[in-house]
């Protein structure tokens, strides 16, 4: 079982590209150690999204764009990377101020560490993004979530 807090830092464009990088703070227990272990990692991403007429919007990874690297707990200094993660729905309030968006559909996530170790999992994300007071206003890309 694994929680992850993530604090996003991104921007999203009018064209429909964006970029995310964020410390993520991760709390795991592996069922096959029986060990529970505390990490820290720094990671970014790439990822497109649409937004429909209806206020819905989806965004996809840009294959090969995951990548970390830990910097406490028992992979200290170790990379990895994350071959995909599924898209992300989601809703955009009717001001405007808010996203609430989640996958709809599970993937097998591949997680390949530097030191050879390969994992694959299955996440479940739910994101709530909501402007910032003082935030860029013209949508090109400088607000932060």
């Amino acid at each position: 079982m694994s929680t992850a807090r993530l604090e996003l830092l991104g921007g999203f464009a009018i064209s429909g590209a964006g970029s995310a990088a964020a410390p993520l703070r991760i709390s795991s227990k592996k069922a096959v150690a029986l060990v529970a272990y505390l990490a820290s990692d720094d990671f970014s991403f790439s990822f497109t999204y649409t937004v429909n007429g209806d206020g819905s919007r989806t965004s996809s990874m840009v294959a090969g764009s995951y990548s970390g690297t830990f910097t406490n707990g028992p992979r200290t200094g170790q990379t990895y990377f994350v071959d995909q993660i599924p898209p992300v729905t989601g809703i955009i309030s009717e001001d405007g101020q808010t996203l609430i968006a989640a996958h709809t559909i599970p993937v097998v996530e591949t997680h390949t560490y530097s030191n050879d170790d390969v994992w694959p999992a299955i996440c479940d994300r739910s994101r709530v993004f909501i402007k910032l007071r003082g935030g860029d206003d013209d949508d090109h890309g400088g607000d932060q979530h």
